[in-house]
């Protein structure tokens, strides 16, 4: 059986439910194993009854407790005090109850929250707060333990937590605490102290964990803030920030017990959840040398002997500039044990990444070096360009020692020397490269020009820290896995620049692809009325658990318009051919917005063919269509919008139609719309008003609904509508 009630009046709740509940428990833990052995009910023990009702007797030292059982009484507990959570909740505004699931059973206990009692100010200013408690989760202290599939062992474990109990310093009427030299915006010191939990008998020497915290909120350095009429002109321009730079917390304490024993130290704004790195991004610029990032490490929480021997990591990302020379940094800083913090000898310095470019003609010189990963996981990437009068050598490559002692790595390298040929196909340069134990990602369309391999063919990389970066996702060190490339720069009828690569690869099969890239603009770069961009993929693959697949697919880039930049030509082709199972796709423009791809085919996202013209701020117009076919269906649509917008006024203009046909088995599910409107906006309400038309038919058994929006109202009439057209017989 099972006891269920709702709360009505609180003091008829306490006299009613309450009261005899407590009753019974106290009689219950006076009862002895004799008591419970008597028959009651013929040869029904006492014991046997109290389980048949759904509690359970737990025998311990002579003494017998009536505790809960998992599925019954421990049921009637938990609503039992969820009434009387919602009583206190509702009367104090107070959480103060909780039960909950812990390792190995159930938990209940009681805690005071951090706003129960109103703090006084010490001092006004700086202002000076008591502090109790805290918004963060911090282990509870139980005083029930109910283990799961025993609830013969529960028992009563006491303790006692004060948490975050200290003092609070900030500066009055919301300022920083101080804003001179450096920048704080709090301070917090606060220690916590806990008393068990340990069995009632054993309170005494229960163990006791105590520890302290110190939080620093809001640091910051005020660059650029010096500009007074005392400045030094030279000093203070040279100390000038390019902005806004964040303030970053510090959290750092000691304790004497688990779960943070020993020194911890983290960052609450440290993204990813674990509050021991930080990296912020900066723009400050000291004269020659620029900062983009700010990046902190910490030694992660942990016993005292082991965070002595862990480092603490300052770095930063920058540049400097001075003349035809330029130098980029990547996590450049200072490495320091904690265990000798005040021994600059044991120091090091740390530098992940590094970039050099020289360029006065007749030279130019351009290097990066980046480190990435560490221990055994560390992996080399590099890339060098050097061009002396018509002498041009452009290189990049990686080195990782694998776990078997073998190694892996890649270079690949770009002579851009004329070799001449038709004006239809004139070489401008040729490349090469090879990886051992190395993987070669096939990248998606979208993905091709910014290939690092393409990016030294092509020789227009911009940010060569970002081109380094990129390789360990896409070519990746991979044991027993092999690639050769080939590459060319061309031209066509000078107006066309193109570079084409081709790669053979050997991993858990074969795969032999091209890719490409190519650009016109017409008459000439600098007064273009066309600018065009394309990438190509072809290629054919017997990777992968589909079996050999052919494909072949080109797109649009973002830089392509024609007569003005404002008018934006998009699309995208693609084709694929899965020989195996005979699954065919042929797409110009996408796919019918009902078009569901088969499982367990990878079928490839194509842009509409379309143009977008921004004709100004306030007028935008775009038309776009498609075509597909698969063995199954073809379909095809298009559609047009103008929208305009005119201060508070906005009026637009939408049309549409889609077509999807299919025959195995046959359906169709032709789609039409129409609508103008427009809308004002009164500050206070926004008035709309449109007309629209929308028209679906679905086959095979003709059915479909037509569709009148007046904007304040709408008729929809329907004809054996179906669902979805593919499940008519």
């Amino acid at each position: 059986p099972s006891i269920n009630f709702a709360m009505g009046d609180p003091m008829a709740l306490a006299r009613d439910k309450l009261l005899p509940l407590v009753m019974e428990l106290a009689k219950a833990a006076g009862l002895t194993e004799t008591a419970l052995n008597q028959k009651v009910l013929g040869d029904v023990t006492l014991k046997q009854l109290l389980i048949a009702c759904g509690a359970l007797v737990a025998v311990a030292g002579g003494t017998t407790w009536l505790i809960v059982d998992p599925e019954g009484a421990l049921d009637l507990l938990g609503s039992s005090l969820d009434a009387i959570e919602d009583l206190v909740e509702g009367a104090t505004g107070l959480d103060i109850f909780f039960l909950e699931d812990v390792p190995g059973g159930k938990s209940f206990g009681v805690q005071l929250p951090k706003d129960l009692f109103e703090l006084p100010n010490i001092v006004d200013d700086p202002k000076i707060t008591v502090v109790l408690g805290s918004d963060t989760d911090r282990p509870r202290v139980p005083l029930l333990f109910v283990p799961t599939g025993h609830p013969e062992q529960t028992s009563f474990r006491m303790g006692l937590g004060l948490r975050d109990i200290g003092l609070r310093i900030t500066g009055a009427g919301g300022r920083p605490l101080l804003s001179e030299v450096i920048g704080i915006g709090a301070v917090q010191a606060t220690f916590d102290f806990d008393i068990g939990p340990a069995p009632f008998e054993d309170w005494l020497t229960a163990p006791i964990r105590y520890g302290f915290d110190l939080a620093l909120e809001g640091i910051a350095l005020p660059f650029g803030q010096g500009s007074g009429s005392g400045s030094d002109p030279v000093a203070n321009s040279l100390m000038s920030d390019g902005g806004d730079n964040p303030g970053i917390d510090i959290l750092l304490g000691w304790a004497n017990r688990a779960p943070d024993a020993g020194f911890h130290f983290s960052f609450p704004q440290a993204a990813g959840g674990d509050g021991q790195s930080l990296e912020l991004p900066l723009d400050m610029q000291f004269g020659p040398l620029a900062l983009t990032a700010l990046g902190v490490a910490a030694a992660a929480a942990g016993a005292a002997f082991e965070a002595q021997h862990k480092p603490f990591n300052f770095t930063f990302d920058g540049s400097f500039g001075l003349g035809p020379l330029d130098i980029s940094v990547d996590d450049f800083g200072l490495t320091i044990p904690l265990g000798t913090i005040a021994n600059p000898g044991t120091w090091s310095v740390t530098l992940s990444g590094l970039a050099i470019s020289f360029d006065q003609d007749p030279i130019r010189i351009a290097g990066a070096l980046l480190k990435q990963g560490t221990g055994s996981n560390t992996e080399y990437v590099g890339t060098a360009s050097v061009k002396v009068a018509s002498f041009e050598l452009s290189a990049i490559g990686a080195y990782k020692k694998l776990p078997d002692v073998d190694a892996s790595l890649f270079i690949f390298a770009m002579v851009p020397v004329p070799l001449g040929g038709p004006p239809a196909f004139f070489v401008e340069g040729v490349a090469g490269g090879f990886g051992y134990n190395r993987g070669f990602t096939t990248p998606k369309i979208e993905e091709v020009a910014s290939h690092p391999l393409m990016v030294v063919l092509r020789n227009q990389s911009s940010d060569l820290m970002a081109t380094l970066r990129n390789v360990q996702s896409v070519l990746p060190a991979k044991r027993g896995a092999y690639w050769f490339a080939a590459g060319v720069k061309f031209s066509s009828f000078v107006f066309i620049k193109g570079a084409a690569l081709l790669y053979v690869l050997f991993d858990q099969g074969f795969e032999l692809g091209l890719l490409g890239h190519a650009s016109i603009a017409l008459p000439d770069p600098e007064a273009a009325v066309l600018n065009v961009g394309l990438v190509l993929s072809v290629g054919f693959t017997t990777r992968g658990n589909q079996g050999p697949m052919l494909w072949a697919e080109a797109q649009l880039t973002q830089d392509s318009w024609v007569l003005h930049s404002s008018i934006r030509l998009t699309g995208g082709f693609a084709l694929r051919i899965w020989f195996r199972s005979g699954e065919t796709v042929l797409s110009v423009g996408g796919y019918h917005p009902a078009f569901k791809p088969p499982e367990g085919y990878d079928y490839p996202v194509v842009p509409r063919v379309g143009l977008r013209w921004q004709v100004s701020s306030a007028i935008l117009i775009k038309g776009e269509c498609y075509f597909a076919i698969t063995p199954r269906e073809a379909m095809a649509g298009g559609g047009i919008e103008v929208v305009g917008k005119f201060g508070p006024v906005k009026a637009w203009l939408r049309a549409g139609v889609d077509i999807l046909i299919g025959w195995d088995p046959f359906y169709y599910d032709i789609r039409m719309h129409v609508e103008i409107g427009f809308e004002v906006d009164l500050w206070l309400f926004t008035l709309r008003a449109s007309v629209g038309v929308a028209l679906e038919i679905k086959g095979p058994e003709l059915s479909g609904k037509a569709t009148i929006d007046l904007s304040v109202v709408s008729l929809t009439v329907r004809l054996n509508a179906s669902a979805d057209p593919r499940k008519q017989p």
